[in-house]
């Protein structure tokens, strides 16, 4: 079963649905999971599919939306603010730890993508969370392998494995992970240093040109020109 939900969240309204197992029972109480997206997505946008695993498994589980996102309510619009979006995480942890259905000492959350480094955040944050689930790599690995694909964050993330001869080096490691879903690649860094080594274009110019590939907004342009500036010595 899932039903529309709100919750106050500094004063905004936060939107979201909250998925309760058909088989339980009214006097049962049931751990549970919260989970939102990564960076500028909605609730819509593949959580149900999630979600409905989850509370398939026995789980009560809440999706939300960010405050300035989909649903919920907040000016600017379709902004990110990195430490309101923790913040709207442990209202929510919050707002399900009181609903009858839920146990609150068994509460999990997760997340993916930007979110998932949310979770981690929030694992230091709160006191009491059961489970943080955060990143999907055997998942995405999967996933890659049946469609073709390569994964966007393969050059810095084999890292993870251990295979850090296979990673590009430190100036350009630094470059590329400013952008948090990987849209911008070692060649195209290396690129646009060499046109500021030559002279034909700026460093600040370059890293303007360069936060353009950012879908995600968190490329930041003065660390990028300095970057490019001891790049191109």
């Amino acid at each position: 079963m899932r039903k529309n939900i709100s919750f106050t969240s500094k004063g905004s309204r936060c939107s979201g649905w909250l998925y309760v197992p058909d088989a339980q029972e009214a006097d049962q109480k049931a751990p549970a999971i919260v989970m939102a997206h990564g960076l500028a997505a909605v609730k819509e946008q593949g959580l149900p599919d999630f979600a409905e695993r989850f509370v398939a498994a026995g789980f009560v589980t809440l999706v939300f939306d960010y405050r300035y996102f989909g649903d919920s309510e907040g000016e600017p619009r379709s902004q990110i603010f990195p430490l309101e979006m923790v913040e709207d995480y442990r209202n929510a942890i919050t707002w399900v730890s009181d609903q009858p259905e839920v146990d609150p000492h068994r509460i999990g959350i997760w997340g993916t993508s930007y979110s998932g480094g949310n979770c981690i955040t929030l694992n230091y944050l709160v006191f009491g969370l059961s489970l943080v689930i955060s990143g999907i790599f055997d998942r995405v690995q999967g996933l890659s392998q049946k469609s073709g694909s390569h994964r966007h964050v393969v050059t810095y993330s084999l890292g993870i494995w251990g295979k850090t001869n296979k990673l590009p080096p430190e100036k350009v490691l630094d470059g590329i992970t400013m952008c948090g879903h990987g849209m911008i690649s070692a060649a195209r860094l290396n690129s646009v240093a060499e046109d500021v080594k030559a002279g034909r274009r700026s460093a600040q110019g370059a890293a303007r040109e360069l936060a353009g590939q950012c879908d995600c907004g968190v490329f930041n342009p003065s660390r990028a020109a300095k970057l490019l500036a001891a790049m191109a010595k």
